[in-house]
């Protein structure tokens, strides 16, 4: 190809790829945890309530509901592979998600810089802390299974940590909220990897530090993944674009067909996923619905819609169309047709 001769702006050639409000603060943060139990706590199993990533053909357990708010099901003791535990209060630094990867250079005898960077160990970490004392956070402290938990303020309770190291893997659920954007980081299988100290001081509460490992689960294949959900993030992609009017043309008695061009979104490059609803208006009267077609039929680029059992007269169409995040925008109007 040839160096173009003309350019644009700024906004007219790269803007579609730049958007602020994508971006996420974690104003309000959390983290759930229950154990890890092999087949029985399997992320991808569709019985938990699951999305499903076209990108790898899997569907992945949700903590949101089709809504895009929180599910009000995790916590409940019959949930499939186990219920979710909440440890309570965090503190303010809410919590951090990193990689740790280690790489080694390799250098040739004509040059002293690196030709490549192998990586040698990668690992991802999550790391918490836990400011209320609970069953939850010392079952977490003495790496005991969440099970038969105790109620908080418990009579004669004691936390007594094991004389022998135990070996227990949790799944891990770690939540931010910013606003009306939602983000959810999973991780199917994680170990401990520090306890860090605990201190009781006039400036520092009696917390707990913990430190997590990612690790692979042959189930979900992967270490972790990330789900963001809400208004905020659904309506990213911004309303539908229809590039024309629909085009309608008379049929039979009473019958039409009208044909539009699969509309975009404004932020979003195609394909998307949207449904359609059909309005008309015979001469001068009022839109009003056209009804279900009793036929559609779709290219990759246009739609035709069939509509029969018309009243008679010079008709106009118009498409509504709504995107998955619930905007919608209506077309403008056909090029009036005489039903007969």
């Amino acid at each position: 190809m040839t160096l173009p001769s003309n350019g644009v702006q700024w906004k007219t050639a790269h803007g579609i790829s730049t958007n602020p409000l994508a971006i996420f603060q974690g104003v309000i943060t959390n983290v759930l945890f229950r154990d890890y139990m092999g087949g029985l706590t399997n992320l991808c199993d569709t019985v938990m309530g699951t999305v499903h990533d076209d990108e790898s053909g899997k569907d992945f357990l949700t903590p949101f509901a089709g809504d895009g708010l929180y599910r009000d099901d995790l916590h409940d003791p019959d949930f499939p592979g186990g219920q979710w535990w909440d440890p309570g209060l965090i503190n303010d630094e809410g919590w951090e998600f990193s990689p740790d990867f280690d790489v080694q250079a390799i250098r040739s005898g004509q040059s002293i810089r690196a030709v490549r960077w192998n990586e040698t160990a990668q690992d991802d970490e999550l790391s918490v802390t836990l400011q209320e004392v609970n069953d939850i956070t010392e079952r977490i402290r003495h790496n005991k299974r969440l099970v038969n938990v105790r109620d908080l303020g418990a009579i004669g309770y004691v936390s007594a940590a094991p004389m022998e190291p135990t070996r227990v893997e949790r799944q891990v659920i770690a939540l931010l909220e910013d606003g009306d954007k939602r983000l959810a980081v999973v991780f199917p299988r994680m170990g401990r990897k520090k306890t860090g100290k605990t201190q009781a001081a006039r400036k520092n509460p009696f917390e707990l530090p913990t430190t997590w490992g990612a690790l692979p689960c042959p189930f979900a294949d992967t270490p972790f993944y990330i789900v963001p959900e809400g208004a905020g993030w659904r309506g990213l992609g911004g309303a539908p674009v229809f590039s024309a009017a629909p085009v309608a043309t008379a049929g039979a008695t009473g019958a039409a067909s009208v044909v539009f061009v699969i509309p975009t979104l404004q932020n979003d490059p195609p394909p998307d996923d949207f449904t359609y609803a059909y309005e008309k208006k015979v001469g001068a009267g009022a839109w009003e619905s056209a009804g279900a077609p009793a036929t559609t039929s779709a290219t990759s680029t246009q739609v035709t819609a069939g509509f029969t059992g018309l009243t008679a007269g010079s008709t106009q169409f118009r498409v509504i169309a709504t995107a998955q995040s619930g905007q919608s925008t209506t077309s403008d109007a056909s090029a009036a047709v005489t039903i007969t």
